[in-house]
């Protein structure tokens, strides 16, 4: 029997099996931080940017989760979503002055060498699913060259050419050996990103702001269907929505709302299922229980 596009669309977005076999050794903040001389930056940067980092940690809460996941499952400490956080804001349409593009700011060379689609008609740089894999897979790979967090933070931005130059003139081994020959923007980089962690993992920076805006505004989670904010798979026929609102603890209102013939299709061998970009993740993860509930319950379902 052919497998269904529902798979053929997770399998162009599973990460390539056979990392290196390097260990990847837990993220340290400790370490990290003790590292960075100019605490006055850091300080400054989380006394003015804290809200703000904690508005978008919420608001983008299950995308975050996503990237957590992602990274946790290759093996990256799950500290690493920070890198996202000070590349982007989070912004999947974020383009940068030199062709950077998505959560991750992947340049064009790095994202097809990689294997991601860029050309007129398509950038799966924005794709969060893949771009995410992608940068996972970058991410593991500068650490089982480097074996230092600031130096990978550090060739992310800078790439690692000049990340090599550098420690083969100092003949360096850690970020604190070469910085001072690296760019003030990429300096600037690994300090917001140890500012970043500390919003964003020490309890005592964290406040209460963006939920207290958002009950004040009124305003609502991920559960919204809008357009151009959507993404659509084709599933089997068997899946319910019912079900699907469960899993993703999505209301099933708003799900029947925008997938208005997918219970009519159930004749077809699969159907178009439109969900919040924000969602999609969520129900690919839980797509196998998904599916075996629904099969359950369609059995049950029967005279």
């Amino acid at each position: 029997m052919k497998k269904t596009l529902l798979y053929v669309f997770i399998a162009a977005m599973l990460p390539v099996k056979n990392f290196a076999q390097n260990m990847v050794k837990p993220f340290s903040s400790q370490t990290f931080l003790k590292k960075i001389s100019d605490n006055d930056f850091v300080n400054k940067y989380v006394e003015k940017h804290s809200e703000a980092i904690q508005a978008l940690l919420h608001q983008n809460k299950e995308m975050v989760e996503f990237m957590e996941f992602v990274l946790k499952k290759n093996d990256v400490p799950a500290d690493m979503k920070c890198l996202a956080l000070i590349e982007s804001s989070l912004n999947n349409n974020a383009v940068s002055s030199a062709g950077a593009v998505g959560v991750w700011q992947l340049m064009p060379g790095i994202a097809l060498q990689y294997g991601l689609k860029v050309d007129r008609t398509t950038d799966e740089r924005k794709d969060i699913y893949k771009s995410t894999y992608v940068a996972t897979k970058i991410l593991k790979e500068l650490y089982q060259k480097y074996g230092d967090w600031q130096l990978v933070v550090a060739a992310y931005n800078c790439g690692s050419p000049r990340i090599d130059n550098a420690l083969a003139k100092t003949n360096g081994q850690t970020y604190g050996d070469i910085a001072s020959l690296l760019p003030h923007e990429t300096q600037l980089h690994v300090k917001k990103f140890g500012a970043t962690w500390l919003v964003v993992y020490n309890k005592e920076t964290v406040s209460d702001f963006a939920i207290a805006k958002e009950q004040k505004s009124g305003s609502t989670s991920g559960d919204t269907i809008l357009p151009g904010k959507n993404d659509t798979v084709y599933v089997e026929s068997v899946i319910r929505l019912d079900v699907i609102s469960r899993k993703i603890n999505m209301d099933i209102d708003a799900l029947k709302e925008v997938n208005g013939f997918f219970e009519a299709a159930n004749g077809f061998v699969v159907k178009l299922l439109t969900l919040p970009r924000e969602k999609m993740a969520f129900f690919l993860m839980a797509h196998d229980e998904i599916l075996k509930e629904s099969i359950a319950e369609n059995v049950t379902a029967q005279p």
